[in-house]
């Protein structure tokens, strides 16, 4: 039994003195410090060495340059007295604004002017007889109606050429005139001869080719005027002729408003014109022959 008790006490010392070799074989002495002679210096672990980062010097940020304001006005402070914001400052701060350029105006167009002849001096003669037309007022044009009323009528008349060209008559006035006189009779062949034989008026060919007592065609505005004044007169005006020939009733025709074939030459056509006074049943209410047809007329006025 004593033997037993000794042998668990070796035991128990020899692990203590186990554990303290352990502990002196991982001891290292600080600095300063002896390690114990005989007892061998545990190694010392290396520490794991910290990462060293290399600083990457960063990119240089690009330097704004400054702006060129050489070509703008310099700004001069305001002096004691003056405005608070300066003439340059307003000028900057101002936009420029653009001068507009005119717009072209469209031309006006000029009036016909009524053309004029050289003035011959009234040394002919002409004894045709001479009606007078009183002072008053007359019914001039037509109204739009009636026009489309009269082409429909006489659609044989107009079927090729059509008749807008009577509109030209539009609008229906009331004018006045003073008193004038006016040839009874368009001027004929023989009239006109004189005139060329006088060596004042143009010669045309219709001279050579028509009968004395026929009326004069193929003259020019002209030579109308040029013969008018050699003997003394004028062309009427528009006005003047219209009523003349219609007198002041606003009548259609020179007798009346319903249309007689047999009281007018409707033909304009040289070679269906017919003498001078053909037709004394379609006279004018004033005594005026040849107003509905054979030749056309000049009057002052030219549209």
């Amino acid at each position: 039994m004593k033997h037993k008790l000794w042998l668990l006490i070796g035991l128990i010392v020899l692990l203590v003195a186990a554990g303290g070799l352990a502990l002196l074989r991982y001891w290292q002495p600080g600095a300063g410090e002896t390690p114990t002679p005989g007892v061998a210096a545990s190694p010392t672990p290396t520490a794991t060495p910290t990462p060293t980062f290399v600083a990457v010097p960063a990119s240089p940020t690009p330097s704004m340059a400054a702006p060129e304001w050489s070509d703008l006005p310099t700004v001069t402070p305001p002096a004691p007295g003056e405005p608070t914001v300066p003439a340059e400052a307003l000028a900057m701060r101002v936009a420029p604004t653009a001068t507009p350029s005119p717009i072209p105006l469209s031309p006006t167009p000029s009036p016909t002017a009524t053309p004029t002849a050289t003035p011959v001096p009234a040394t002919g003669y002409d004894d045709v007889e001479m009606v007078e037309v009183p002072a008053g007022e007359f019914v001039m044009g037509s109204t739009h109606q009636q026009i489309s009323q009269y082409i429909s009528q006489n659609w044989d008349q107009f079927s090729v050429a059509g008749g807008d060209y009577l509109y030209d008559q539009t609008p229906q006035l009331t004018i006045y005139l003073d008193t004038f006189t006016l040839d009874h009779l368009e001027v004929t062949i023989a009239r006109y001869q004189q005139c060329v034989d006088a060596g004042i008026c143009r010669a045309v060919p219709a001279l050579k080719t028509l009968p004395n007592n026929y009326p004069v065609v193929g003259v020019t505005w002209y030579d109308a005027v040029t013969y008018c004044q050699w003997v003394d007169k004028r062309l009427p005006t528009e006005a003047e002729w219209e009523k003349a020939a219609r007198g002041d009733d606003g009548r259609w025709y020179p007798w009346g408003n319903e249309w007689n074939k047999n009281w007018a030459n409707p033909s304009f056509y040289v070679d269906d014109l017919k003498p001078v006074g053909s037709y004394p049943e379609g006279t004018s209410p004033y005594g005026v022959l040849d107003m509905g047809g054979n030749a056309l007329e000049w009057v002052v006025f030219v549209k």
